[in-house]
């Protein structure tokens, strides 16, 4: 009787923390913001190309996944982004080419079985003047946040 008993504590945990989208033990709902885009380099080489764009692209992540929870996450969630670069280039003396890899996730620290991440590509061309994101492979989410420009400091 006692084995049936914790079997059946056993499987109601596992089936709530796998079933729940949210963590079913921790109720404080703490909620978050946004945060801004990087500051973009006063120079553009291959790379600080590179590391405003990485900056840049895990901010949207970071933005994205919180989207996908309505912008609030329990005091367990753990909201993970990185991208790395995969390949760069210099088209032109003041243009490059970035293509990153990234991954995000938010992992609940009292779930026992964690939803895996997911992982995509995206590449963007910068100038000292523009950014564009030219594609995108792998990305769950339908739309992408807007980044707010980053408010200048008081002089």
């Amino acid at each position: 009787m006692r084995t049936l008993a914790a079997v059946l504590v056993v499987v109601l945990l596992l089936g709530s923390s796998v079933l729940v989208a949210d963590s079913p033990y921790d109720s404080n709902v703490e909620s978050e913001e946004n945060p801004f885009a990087p500051e973009r380099p006063a120079t553009l080489d291959r790379t600080t190309a590179t590391a405003y764009l990485v900056d840049y692209e895990r901010t949207r992540l970071y933005n994205d996944l919180l989207s996908s929870r309505g912008h609030t996450v329990d005091g367990g969630d753990d909201v993970r982004t990185n991208c790395t670069a995969v390949s760069r280039e210099r088209v032109t003396e003041d243009r490059f080419r970035v293509r990153l890899r990234c991954r995000g996730e938010i992992a609940d620290v009292y779930r026992l079985v964690q939803p895996t991440g997911f992982t995509y590509t995206v590449t963007y061309r910068l100038t000292a003047n523009t950014q564009e994101q030219l594609a995108i492979r792998g990305y769950p989410y339908a739309e992408r946040d807007d980044l707010r420009p980053r408010p200048r400091p008081a002089k």
